[in-house]
Formats: C-alpha cells, sequence, structure tokens
C-alpha cells in the first residue's frame, strides 16, 4: 500500500522498519520472519533481494517456499531462472509459489511448463497455472485458455474463463495479442523511496533505508555449495540499530517540515 501510496508515507517507512526488524530477528518464530519477508518483497527497500536471496538458501523449505512467492511479488525478472526451476520442484506448495511467482513476473518462457501445469494432480496448481497464463498471455496459452473455458470442472472452468477476461483486459483485441509487449522489461513506476531520493536524501536515511537495488550474480544460484554453510547467514546483523536509524531519519524529516514552514510565513 505504501508503494501504491495508499497510506502516508511516515507510516509506510514505521511498518518498513518493523518489518525489517522481524525479518532479521533470529530468534523470532519462522513463520513471522518469512512472512514479513513476503510482505517487504512489495517494497523497494535497499537490502531486499538480498534478503530473499538469504531466505532462498535457508535450511527450512517454508522459508524457500517464502522466498519464491517474494520473488514474484517483487517484479524484479533477476529470479525469473529460479521461479521456471521450481515449477518442476516435487513439493506442491513450491509449485504453487513458483507458478504465482513466473505469473507475476510474466515470463514468457513458462508458458510450456505453466501448460503442463494446468494437468497437474493437484486442483490448486492447475488453477493458479491457468492464473499465470492469463497473466503472460501468448497464443499457446490463450489456446491452452479456450481449451478449458470446457472442462468437466467448473473450477477450472472459472479460472480459465477469468484468465481470458484479463487477459482481455490488459491487451486488448486477442485476435491481435500474442505476447507482451517487446519493450516490456517488468519495471514499473518509481516508488516513494526514488521519488525522495531525487528530491535529495540524508546520510541516515539512506543507512535506515536505503534507495534502488543492489545487484548480484544470478548465476550463484546454480552452485548449491555456496549455500551449504547455512550458519554463515545467522552472523548477519546488520539491522541491530534499526530503531536508532530510523529515530534519525523520523528526526530529519520533522527538521524538513520545519524548515518549509518557515519558508512559508518568511
Amino acid at each position: 500500500m505504501g508503494e501504491l501510496n495508499k497510506i502516508l508515507p511516515r507510516s509506510f517507512e514505521v511498518a518498513c522498519a518493523a518489518l525489517l526488524k522481524a525479518h532479521n530477528n533470529f530468534d523470532e518464530d519462522l513463520d513471522v520472519r518469512r512472512h514479513a519477508l513476503e510482505a517487504l518483497a512489495y517494497t523497494n527497500l535497499h537490502g531486499t533481494p538480498e534478503m530473499i536471496k538469504v531466505a532462498y538458501a535457508h535450511p527450512e523449505e517454508k522459508m524457500r517456499i517464502s522466498a519464491v512467492l517474494a520473488m514474484g511479488r517483487s517484479s524484479d525478472k533477476r529470479w525469473a531462472k529460479i521461479a521456471c526451476r521450481e515449477l518442476l520442484n516435487p513439493l506442491p506448495e513450491m509449485r504453487y509459489e513458483a507458478t504465482r511467482a513466473c505469473g507475476e513476473l510474466a515470463l514468457p518462457e513458462a508458458v510450456p511448463a505453466l501448460v503442463d501445469l494446468a494437468e497437474d494432480v493437484n486442483i490448486d496448481i492447475q488453477q493458479m497455472a491457468l492464473w499465470a497464463l492469463g497473466q503472460i498471455g501468448g497464443k499457446q496459452a490463450q489456446r491452452t485458455l479456450e481449451k478449458y473455458i470446457n472442462a468437466d470442472n467448473p473450477a477450472l472452468r472459472q479460472a480459465a474463463r477469468d484468465a481470458l477476461e484479463e487477459l482481455e483486459f490488459f491487451h486488448g483485441d486477442l485476435a491481435t495479442f500474442f505476447g507482451p509487449p517487446a519493450e516490456f522489461d517488468g519495471a514499473g513506476e518509481g516508488s516513494w523511496a526514488e521519488d525522495d531520493a531525487h528530491e535529495g536524501v540524508t546520510f541516515e536515511k539512506k543507512l535506515a533505508f536505503g534507495f534502488g537495488e543492489a545487484s548480484f550474480d544470478d548465476d550463484a544460484f546454480e552452485d548449491d555449495d555456496a549455500f551449504e554453510d547455512d550458519d554463515a547467514f545467522e552472523d548477519d546483523k546488520d539491522f541491530d540499530d534499526e530503531d536508532d536509524l530510523l529515530a534519525l531519519y523520523l528526526d530529519d524529516e520533522d527538521d524538513d517540515d520545519e524548515e518549509e514552514e518557515e519558508d512559508l510565513w518568511a
């Protein structure tokens, strides 16, 4: 909601600080930590890609599943290879979230696998595969959705109808739509953080929240040995002083507000 300006910026910042603190607290319950990551994935906070990367290497399957969910929510194409690979995972929960992620990332390369998943033994995965095909589009996706309009299962019939309606709503005439625009790269509009960055920010603000996204080598995920030492992540305490950093951030905001008020009455 903060990225869409549905809540006040300061409330969004406080919420993000609380989520960061929860996720990076290794004494916190695992479900709390992973759900905090899922929520953070919607934001453009600096360090979120690294948190997703660490979560994907976590020894607990639940955290890895949440990492894949977060990959889709981030709308970041760097996760495309992982999302596509996890479509073949033997665990239904992981296949489900990978299917959702491929739809959210609008990955054309995932369409053949998604067509196969529309026949998965799990009805939830079947429905999610149809939804994802509707998000991606293209000839093969359209033909598959049209086929499932006549499926025996009413839930699949409805899922196919809904997906086709979304295709038509977002892309116009299905007779002429054969895939996403060539110039589409998955990037959205600038976030509140980027807007603030253009206006100028203090060093303390950058420390507290950061702006933009750090990049890293996706090929690192191909080497499973890179994550053998899970204990290495336990020493990551970058957010020990985040309460102080948040206070600095908010204090600086107050100072800016006072200066603006003085200018108005000058």
